[in-house]
């Protein structure tokens, strides 16, 4: 993790690489502030889960998920035996 990344167009700023154009705070500040930039990540993040349970697909993608995340827990614990 980098925590002073800067995106290739230079609106994605920070550890979380959060969008300036939606973000309250400017790109240095999210680059200097980890605590800024992982809080304004996470709202960034809860706005597009929001965005998502809109969609016909939501129960679907989600039941998906968490086929594919069993799944993984289930090779991993084979592998560990």
């Amino acid at each position: 993790f980098r925590a002073d990344e800067i995106g290739p167009d230079g609106k994605d700023c920070g550890i979380m690489q959060t969008r300036t154009t939606v973000s309250r705070y400017s790109c240095r500040q999210l680059r200097r502030n980890i605590d800024i930039a992982f809080m304004e990540g996470a709202r960034e993040l809860a706005g597009y889960s929001a965005s998502c349970r809109k969609h016909a697909d939501f129960g679907e993608t989600q039941s998906q998920m968490a086929s594919v995340e069993r799944q993984t827990e289930a090779d991993q614990a084979k592998a560990e035996a």
